[in-house]
């Protein structure tokens, strides 16, 4: 993390659309790395904060360092109105202890398995799938999600480790209490699917979220997400992607006179940024319920 943190300065951040009323910011970046990350070189991602006031904050100090961490998992997995499932599910896999012994997780769903604050304590990591249900309702293929969610499932294989819990930069001045948890992506595919790039398909990457609760009665949320490499196919029809492979033949053609590949590749990986971005702001507009409402306040 402190190679990354130290290489992301020099990038030029891309300021990335307005995601809607509520108080947001996020910035993307690409570039190439001073030195390679797993031997890889290339790299994007972004910087992403969101604010959403907190009923009663210094009741709430108490309990946020592991609350959070508790039930994040579970409150993450939503179901929408018309019955499919929405918001993000988290399904462990392994597990293992403090004593360097694995063992699998019968059941991934159960609150034990998915309770994140373990990590570190009971646990030196664990492994989970991570389906991202609503990745393409912020796509064009919104209208069609219904039939095409079941034959493009989004997901990826994570690994929790206390690692990604350590800070990465200085918690800001004003900060009651707060709580970090991150993972790392595995370079393996869950399910085929005709998608070149997403989740299931870094080569590596990182996601931490920092949980800052502040005294002026806000809950700040920063999400840092960082891969490696950047895209090289957006589609994957065996091997084949016919939007970067067509990119490089009119590359070849015009003897790279347009520049078509890079220009094009650079306006792709700004749009999976945005919507890395969008699938974000959405799961924590409707987890707000979590933080935001005495009923479902952080537990003492």
């Amino acid at each position: 993390m402190d190679r990354w943190e130290e290489s992301h300065r020099d990038f030029e951040p891309i300021p990335l659309p307005s995601l809607g009323p509520h108080s947001v910011e996020m910035n993307g970046f690409l570039g190439e790395l001073r030195r390679p990350l797993d031997g890889q070189s290339s790299v994007m991602g972004c910087l992403q904060t969101s604010r959403f006031p907190v009923v009663e904050p210094p009741a709430a100090a108490a309990s946020i360092e592991r609350a959070l961490e508790a039930r994040y998992a579970t409150e993450a997995r939503q179901t929408h109105p018309s019955g499919r499932a929405g918001g993000f599910g988290y399904d462990a896999i392994l597990a293992c202890d403090r004593h360097g012994a694995v063992s699998r997780v019968e059941d991934g769903t159960s609150p034990e398995a998915l309770d994140f604050s373990r990590v570190g304590v009971d646990l030196e990591w664990s492994m989970l799938r991570v389906d991202i249900h609503d990745f393409l309702a912020v796509t064009p293929l919104d209208p069609m999600i219904d039939i095409m969610a079941p034959r493009m499932p989004v997901a990826a294989y994570v690994v929790l480790h206390e690692d990604f819990g350590a800070p990465i930069e200085p918690s800001p001045s004003g900060t009651l209490a707060e709580c970090r948890f991150g993972y790392a992506f595995l370079p393996c595919a869950c399910e085929p699917s005709p998608l070149g790039f997403g989740p299931g398909r870094f080569g590596a990457g990182f996601k931490q979220f920092r949980f800052s609760l502040l005294q002026s009665g806000e809950l700040e949320i920063r999400l840092s997400f960082v891969v490696a490499p950047r895209s090289r196919r957006v589609l994957n029809l065996r091997g084949f992607d016919p939007i970067y492979g067509s990119l490089r033949a009119l590359d070849a053609l015009t003897l790279g006179a347009l520049k078509l590949d890079s220009r094009v590749h650079d306006a792709f990986d700004t749009y999976f940024l945005k919507l890395h971005g969008l699938v974000h702001h959405e799961l924590l507009v409707r987890m707000k319920s979590l933080w935001a409402r005495p009923s479902h306040r952080l537990p003492l």
